[in-house]
């Protein structure tokens, strides 16, 4: 595999705000702590050693969850030791449990997780650096997770349960994937990937099969599955549980903060509330509010009072779940974490938390942009060539991109400049003869002129129109390099998802893809396989 990389602009990709606290615009310095740049680093580890980690629940807790997941014997177990010791940090990312993975920008999070470790170790070899993913498993967005897309097909799995997607049964998902293999039977690159999808789904929950797949994937790198749905981890946050429900200072803080960059020019990212929690169990997420001197569970009879809520709390952590807002103040709680990795939205998102989390004395990381990537297959690379397009012609609009190929293709035959300089040195003998006769006239030349210019561009676009009418072919390799770079019109890392590239070059293609990449290069990756 080769590789090249552009800038974002030039792909059309990324909010403004993500582009500007990347190149670090002096306006936003008040929205976070420690630039994206890895001299940061420095300072970072010494500032995060100071706020306390139970250490100790942490490696417990983790082993544990590996062990109920069946991954008691996983290599990332080094890892999950190492994190009792002071001298070493973590480095997150964190995902919703989609179907098969989703979205290949799901795997892009996690290599430029690894890589930061790596990059990291290098650079400060006196301490540990351990990568870690953050399972979303409390999610309960079901529509945004139940589905795949695999060379232009959707993939869905249909569920009636309610509630956190990671409890759900993975009953139906195996009749989903054996769709999917009979569909790319023709090719047999991808039976290690499916292997590894058969034993995940073979798992009695959704966040057991997601562990599964995701510590085969990248076990052997060291990286650390974290799953939230855990009384034991959430014990160590119920002081920050306490202090929303009681405080609730979150929300005015977030929503001060969003007021702030919307005055700048920003879009708003995170919708808080009075109470940033959700109360769970077995089918049920629903917020908490506030109403008078109660706290009420929405769309359910369930109601406490102050005394019963914090009870409730003290005695059953697990039946609280933060939503997002609070749950980064979660991951920051109970691992001593330097970093959090996430795409172009979430980078924006965590720019409005700061201040929430400085008044709920949680510390507050580096926050920084994830690898994104473009995999031009064979095929992709054969039809640029064949229209001899730059890397960065092929992000242009399609209607801009038609008209450059067309014309590149019929060279001078598309334009009238020739006839336009003739028709400018006709009329120039034209003004000054009617200069000569009467003054008053050359207006009228000017006019004439003008009209005719009009009339030659008309019949230009109409020449155009024709030979791309002509050129069916030059425009199927458009549509062919387009569908690729962005199927429906989507970013293929936004909807591809991995088993498409696994088909075609195996389970090597993930490790392929990771030596491209390198930690904190804020720019598309475009790889050539």
């Amino acid at each position: 595999m080769t590789s090249e990389c552009i800038r974002y602009d030039v792909a059309g990709m990324l909010n403004q705000l993500t582009r500007d606290y990347l190149d670090q615009k002096e306006s936003l310095s008040n929205f976070y702590q420690y630039k994206p740049e890895i001299e940061s680093f420095e300072k970072l580890i010494e500032e995060r050693k100071s706020a306390s980690v139970n250490r100790k629940l942490l490696a417990t807790s983790l082993e544990k969850q590996y062990k109920e997941a069946g991954h008691g014997q996983s290599p990332a177990l080094a890892n999950i030791r190492l994190l009792s010791d002071n001298n070493t940090f973590t480095v997150v990312t964190g995902h919703q449990l989609n179907l098969f993975t989703g979205p290949l920008y799901f795997i892009w999070k996690i290599l430029s997780t690894i890589n930061l470790t790596n990059q990291l170790k290098k650079k400060y070899p006196d301490y540990n650096f351990v990568p870690v993913y953050w399972m979303a498993s409390e999610d309960h967005d079901f529509e945004e997770v139940n589905h795949t897309t695999v060379f232009g097909k959707k993939y869905s799995w249909l569920s009636n349960e309610k509630g956190a997607v990671g409890r759900f049964s993975t009953d139906g998902i195996a009749d989903v994937l054996e769709t999917l293999k009979k569909d790319t039977s023709r090719l047999n690159a991808g039976s290690d990937w499916y292997k590894i999808l058969e034993e995940a789904y073979e798992k009695p929950t959704v966040a057991q099969a997601t562990h599964h797949i995701v510590d085969t994937l990248f076990g052997e790198s060291g990286l650390v599955i974290v799953d939230g749905d855990d009384a034991d981890l959430k014990r160590a946050f119920i002081p920050v549980m306490k202090r929303d429900i009681l405080e609730q200072k979150a929300n005015s803080l977030i929503e001060e903060t969003a007021s702030d960059l919307e005055k700048l020019g920003y879009k708003k990212q995170v919708t808080p509330r009075e109470i940033n929690l959700f109360y769970l169990k077995n089918g049920l997420r629903e917020r908490i509010v506030p109403k008078g001197d109660q706290f009420t569970v929405l769309n359910t009879e369930i109601s406490f009072s102050k005394d019963e809520i914090l009870d409730e709390l003290e005695n059953h952590p697990e039946r609280f779940s933060p939503n997002v807002a609070l749950r980064p103040m979660y991951q920051e709680t109970i691992l001593p974490n330097l970093a959090y990795i996430g795409g172009g939205a979430e980078v924006a998102y965590w720019l409005e938390l700061k201040r929430a989390f400085e008044a709920y004395d949680v510390f507050y990381p580096m926050v920084l942009l994830r690898n994104s990537v473009l995999v031009l297959n064979e095929r992709a690379q054969k039809k640029q060539r064949q229209l001899k397009l730059e890397t960065f012609e092929v992000f242009q609009p399609y209607h801009d991109l038609a008209k450059k190929v067309v014309k590149q293709a019929t060279r001078e035959i598309l334009s009238f400049q020739r006839e336009r300089q003739d028709l400018s040195t006709i009329f120039d003998r034209i003004r000054e003869r009617m200069q000569q006769a009467d003054p008053t006239l050359r207006d009228s030349a000017e006019a004439a002129e003008v009209k005719h210019l009009h009339y030659i561009n008309n019949l230009e676009k109409k020449l155009l129109r024709a030979e791309k009418r002509n050129n069916d072919v030059l425009m199927q390799r458009i549509d062919d390099l387009k569908a690729e770079i962005s199927p429906n019109g989507i970013f293929q890392e936004r909807i591809v998802n991995v088993t498409q590239l696994i088909c075609e070059h195996g389970t090597s293609v993930i490790n392929d893809v990771q030596n491209q990449l390198a930690p904190m290069r804020f720019e598309l990756t475009i790889v050539r396989s």
